[in-house]
């Protein structure tokens, strides 16, 4: 049995359903051929043309018809894809081949930029109180990875050593450590400078000895911790030595050194009491 041919009424017929809205699968389906012979015929006929390539009612052209809302992130791929019937990815690819540039390529990526005004408001932060680079714009409220960037970038354009307020201001009994670059000694410390505000004597002392408490103050001051002056700050009043200030509270004169000595800082009934 002869194989029917497909004559050029079939291939015209076939082509101009392929040029409407209709889709291929569904022409595909209603004729006794198979795709390869009638993408065949088409061609020997001159009719064969690529999918949707120029028809503006197909899935390209409606992609093409969307050119300026795509540019301009009126409508996202995703949004055009769910509209037309097709994938996203799809919505991607004819773009780039149409030399459409999406919304979102153009600023993937562009972050606004960090102002130098608020880099500045961080470093002067981190100078007051100390600490890092991220804790202090966690404390203003700008715990943001891209801040944190630009603030860094910005302190080395300045010529700021943010690596000196590290420690700095942190305090250890008497000892309140000194803004500094942190000497690396041993197999892990670190030797800081740090002011005694029992006598305002500066030392360099081990930061390991200072956060496991085995050094409160200086040698002097440890010798006579009894005779270090407190004043109050309400009243201004002062006192020569904690026994003074503990025999006037009547309060525990053991209890009162130690929170003296640990805090730095002593509160009882409304007032409070540091050294002087």
């Amino acid at each position: 049995m002869a194989k029917t041919k497909i004559t050029l009424e079939i291939a015209t017929e076939i082509a101009a359903r392929f040029n409407s809205a209709e889709k291929r699968e569904d022409v595909y389906k209603d004729y006794p051929f198979n795709r390869s012979s009638i993408q065949h015929a088409l061609k020997r006929h001159g009719l064969f043309k690529l999918k949707n390539k120029k028809h503006p009612n197909g899935l390209v052209g409606q992609i093409i018809q969307h050119k300026e809302e795509l540019e301009s992130g009126a409508i996202s791929g995703l949004q055009l894809s769910k509209e037309i019937g097709c994938t996203p990815v799809y919505v991607t690819t004819v773009a780039k081949r149409n030399g459409i540039v999406l919304y979102y390529s153009k600023h993937r990526g562009k972050a606004k930029s960090v102002s130098d005004e608020t880099c500045q408001m961080v470093l002067d932060h981190l100078k007051e109180n100390g600490g890092t680079v991220n804790s202090s714009t966690r404390a203003l409220g700008l715990g943001n990875q891209r801040i944190q960037q630009a603030v860094r970038s910005y302190a080395r354009r300045i010529g700021f050593d943010t690596q000196e307020y590290r420690v700095a201001y942190q305090d250890y009994g008497l000892w309140k450590i000194l803004p500094g670059v942190p000497e690396k000694c041993y197999v892990a410390d670190y030797r800081v400078e740090a002011e005694c505000t029992g006598c305002g004597t500066v030392h360099r002392v081990l930061l390991c000895n200072l956060r496991a408490g085995v050094s409160r103050g200086c040698l002097d001051c440890r010798r006579g911790s009894g005779n270090i002056p407190v004043i109050c700050k309400e009243t201004q009043a002062t006192y020569k030595s904690i026994r003074d200030l503990s025999i006037d509270l009547d309060y525990p004169y053991q209890k009162l050194r130690l929170t003296l000595q640990n805090q730095g800082v002593f509160e009882h009934l409304g007032r409070t009491y540091i050294f002087n």
